[in-house]
């Protein structure tokens, strides 16, 4: 998916969409319905107001508990246990073409709420790419257009955590900018 796919040009479509169909209270989501490696909105992205174009930041949305599914390969090492954390960005197209890929800016941490360690690792995926199309547009362009970006990720497969259950504070860092800090236990 190109960066320029997801212009945030169509204001129009997006103004017609009712905010109850944004919805990222925890209530109402399913987690264990993550998409894998999704780049859409879905009823568990993070909040935001659609007409919201003068925001800029990351934000995060995640279980508050995750229930391994054990087995031999360990309590969250399985195949089957997920962390499933889903983040959305808004920054301008200028900020984000700087990227090869918009992800490799993105980083993880969780940190052990008992033993304060931390859990860091970007989102980059080096055996994924992008086109962008940063070229073709003026630079004066690229410091106004705004790109909102969702991702849907499982967080085990970029952070290898301890194999046992913990409560982790879990953020998401794009450069200086820092998401909303969630709690989630690993049962």
């Amino acid at each position: 998916m190109a960066i320029i796919a997801v212009y945030f040009g169509f204001i129009g479509v997006a103004a017609n969409l009712e905010s109850e169909e944004i919805m990222s209270d925890n209530a109402v989501c399913d987690f264990s319905e993550i998409p894998e490696q999704s780049t859409s909105e879905c009823p568990c992205s993070p909040e935001i107001d659609w007409l919201d174009n003068e925001w800029r930041g990351i934000k995060i949305n995640l279980p508050e508990t995750v229930q391994s599914s054990g087995g031999e390969n360990g309590f969250l090492n399985s195949d089957t246990t997920r962390v499933p954390v889903y983040l959305l960005l808004q920054f301008t197209f200028d900020r984000l073409a700087k990227y090869d890929l918009e992800r490799e800016g993105i980083t993880l941490i969780f940190i052990d709420q008992k033993t304060g360690k931390s859990f860091v690792n970007n989102l980059f995926e080096t055996n994924s790419s992008i086109p962008t199309e940063a070229d073709e547009i003026p630079e004066e362009e690229m410091k106004v257009r705004v790109i909102r970006l969702y991702y849907n990720i499982n967080a085990l497969e970029y952070i290898e955590l301890p194999d046992n259950e913990a409560t982790y504070d879990v953020y998401a860092t794009f450069e200086e900018f820092k998401s909303n800090v969630m709690t989630v236990e690993m049962k």
